[in-house]
């Protein structure tokens, strides 16, 4: 079986380029192949064409490969490696070629960490095709049945390009990628005739939010009776076919003490789509540790030290992709029903095993900063409340009560009262126990909870681009600063650090990606409105939270 396949991008000598490969020669990519102009030297030592030998020997039961390429040209085809992820990579074989030929290296797993190809072209050389493939243990491959689920909500354009991509690498694939795919139409605004088709099923659902969709299209899977794993995929990524076959292949060989693991897809921004947002995340009592964040992936080095995962009591897999064994769901049944928010981190929390991540299984997603309406307070607030509340091993009131002061600064200094109110609300909802998350009706709650918040309008006026500051003494200023005299209009991004609001009156907060944002001002009757709920708040939390947090342990289940 293929493990993995050779991939390089249309855009050939670009910065993207150097996710699939580095060179200083004239490339150029087509369908083909890569053409490597004469005396051009390429290495695939990146993110999508390295082998890292020791995953694979961690996880599964792979331990020797075939590397097959199709090569033609006149030139020497070299594998390079290492023994440890610290040590330069070596020569470890190589061959020469004339014409077109498939060359082939036999690749023992057992005293290797990575390895990838490079191509040293005498002439112009066109590079076809290359594989690395599973050696001697097809015998004991397992059977593979995914299930692909897709929650939607008024995204029908990016839904309807990822189904027919999908469908079409469906019926490429000798053998299927998804036995079936299910589109949770939470909008309920998509045609059956633009969605459904061999192996998709489209499904109108009441707006129950990504946990609700997500539970939905797990509980229409769970139907199939040979079903193995369900993939839960987010509407508006980018995804390569790669990614799906990889996940197979992966799950097709893993050990059996893993076979219980999530297994996750990190994620590149759109933006910038060689930068890394996260490849594993840490929930760390409610407080995201993102060791890979931000990381610009075109170098090895970086390659090798993502490579090490987040295996950390806490740690979880986003659902922008991510791969959930049967086993598990039939074990520990569905989502919480949170709506928006933090149901990954519980749901990967409840199984209480790290997600894996493999090289290459990624997806590309819009940025975060920006996406933060006021409808995201109160779900925020809430959903981390109960998660702590079930998962924390002590000081849960304590951190309870650091989330609300955390929040109190985060909005109020913003100058945003209202989503102050709608922290409020999550807590007071927090303190009615399980029994009401249960029985609430939660599209008509996320209905009135739009009401509260800062409404978002279409705007002409975009932010220029601030500095990040972030420190303690920054902070202690912002907040000495607030007692003063404000002046003056400002345009930010949605997502600016508190310090951009220092000494102005006003600021219209923006998301340029979407030209969409709304005003605020500072106001000191709203903030003592603020203050005398947070007093009466506070002394609620420190009352009742006891009795709550040992309502939500008892009933998680």
């Amino acid at each position: 079986m293929v493990l993995q396949h050779m991939l390089w991008t249309k855009k050939a000598n670009t910065k993207i380029a150097e996710l699939y490969y580095h060179t200083k020669a004239s490339v150029k990519s087509s369908k083909q192949g890569i053409k490597i102009s004469a005396g051009g030297f390429v290495q695939f030592d990146t993110y999508f064409n390295i082998f890292l030998a020791e995953k694979w020997k961690q996880y599964t039961r792979i331990k020797e490969v075939v590397v097959r390429v199709i090569i033609d040209g006149v030139g020497t085809l070299a594998l390079m490696g290492s023994r440890d992820r610290k040590e330069k990579s070596i020569l470890l074989k190589e061959k020469t070629f004339c014409g077109k030929q498939e060359i082939s290296f036999f690749v023992p797993l057992s005293n290797i960490s990575y390895f990838y190809l490079t191509v040293k072209a005498e002439q112009e050389t066109l590079l076809e095709s290359g594989t690395i493939e599973s050696a001697r243990i097809e015998k004991n491959k397992k059977a593979v049945k995914m299930a692909l689920v897709i929650c939607t909500y008024n995204r029908p354009k990016e839904v309807i390009k990822n189904i027919q991509q999908i469908k079409s690498w469906n019926k490429k694939e000798k053998e299927l990628l998804f036995d079936q795919i299910y589109i949770i139409d939470n909008g309920r605004n998509l045609k059956q005739k633009e969605i459904e088709g061999e192996q998709v099923i489209l499904i109108s659902n009441k707006n129950t939010g990504g946990s609700g969709g997500f539970s939905r299209g797990m509980w229409e899977a769970m139907k199939q009776e040979e079903l193995t794993h369900v993939v839960l995929m987010d509407d508006d990524v980018l995804v390569k076919s790669e990614t799906f076959y990889r996940t197979k292949a992966v799950l097709s060989f893993i050990k059996s003490e893993y076979q219980e693991n999530f297994l996750g897809g990190a994620m590149f921004r759109r933006d910038t789509p060689y930068i890394l947002h996260a490849a594993g995340e840490d929930w760390a009592d409610g407080w995201i540790a993102n060791p890979y964040k931000f990381t610009d992936i075109r170098k090895l080095e970086q390659v090798l030290t993502i490579a090490k995962p987040v295996e950390t009591k806490q740690a979880y897999a986003g659902w922008w992709y991510c791969c959930i064994p049967k086993s598990h769901i039939v074990k520990n049944g569905y989502p919480m029903p949170f709506f928006l928010h933090c149901d990954d981190v519980e749901y990967a929390l409840r199984s209480g095993k790290p997600p894996i991540y493999f090289n290459g299984i990624a997806v590309w997603h819009e940025e975060f900063e920006n996406k933060r309406g006021s409808i995201l307070e109160y779900y925020n607030v809430r959903n981390r409340l109960i998660t702590n509340a079930i998962y924390k091993d002590q000081n849960r009131l304590l951190d309870a009560i650091y989330i609300l002061c955390e929040r109190f600064y985060a909005t109020v200094f913003r100058y945003r009262y209202k989503d102050f109110t709608l922290s409020v609300k999550a807590v007071q909802d927090f303190l009615k126990g399980p029994k009401w998350l249960q029985q609430v009706d939660a599209e008509q709650l996320h209905q009135t909870l739009q009401r509260y918040g800062y409404q978002m309008k279409e705007v002409e006026e975009l932010p220029e681009k601030e500095k990040q500051r972030k420190s303690v003494k920054r902070q202690v200023i912002t907040i000495g600063r607030y007692c003063f005299p404000a002046f003056g209009r400002k345009v930010i991004r949605i997502g600016a650090p508190i310090s951009a609001y220092t000494g102005k009156k006003k600021l219209l907060l923006v998301d340029p990606k979407i030209k969409k944002g709304f005003e605020v001002k500072k106001s000191w009757r709203e903030t003592f409105q603020c203050i005398r709920q947070f007093e009466q708040i506070f002394w609620k939390l420190i009352l009742q939270y006891k009795k709550s947090e040992q309502l939500w342990r008892k009933e998680r289940k």
